[in-house]
């Protein structure tokens, strides 16, 4: 199963582009955002980044999978809401 968090990782990252300024807004460790991006695109089964020597960007499957990832966390806000 996918962790919220890990989704939430991924689309605050989108917006950033920048390891540095998502883990410092999710007040989470530069290494455990990056060791939940490897899960993340472990669990998924294909690569969601390109990776340079000192940079990391979204590859096109990644920049459609934060479209969806986008949708299911307004939906989990919707059910807590609704409880």
């Amino acid at each position: 199963m996918i962790n919220i968090h890990f989704l939430e990782y991924i689309v605050e990252f989108a917006k950033t582009e920048n390891l540095t300024k998502t883990s410092k807004h999710l007040l989470v460790s530069q290494s455990a955002l990056t060791r939940a991006m490897k899960n993340l695109e472990t669990y998924v089964g294909v690569p969601l980044f390109k990776r340079s020597r000192n940079k990391l960007t979204l590859n096109d499957t990644g920049k459609e999978f934060v479209k969806h990832a986008e949708t299911v966390i307004e939906a989990q806000k919707q059910m807590v809401k609704a409880t």
